[in-house]
């Protein structure tokens, strides 16, 4: 048997598994998995900090984010 054609294979099948492995970070990053951490980080713009019972804007919603004395942070839609 020729090993370094089974060594070529083995660099292959271990480069396309950490490829897989950073395409799979970065897809769960980019579809909603980093919310996760940023919850407990401050309200930066552009959003803005509101008392709880006070609505965000229109076109705002509430995010992920604190405010200082339980208020909510209120982000722009798509943010």
């Amino acid at each position: 048997m020729n090993k370094k054609g089974v060594e070529l294979t083995m660099q292959t099948v271990v480069i396309a598994l950490l490829v897989l492995l950073v395409l799979g970070v970065l897809i769960f990053l980019l579809f909603g998995g980093s919310t996760t951490f940023v919850k407990g980080t401050t309200c930066n713009p552009p959003g803005h900090c509101e008392d709880r019972a006070t609505p965000c804007n229109e076109g705002e919603t509430s995010g992920p984010w604190t405010c200082s004395n339980d208020r909510k942070c209120c982000i722009p839609v798509g943010t």
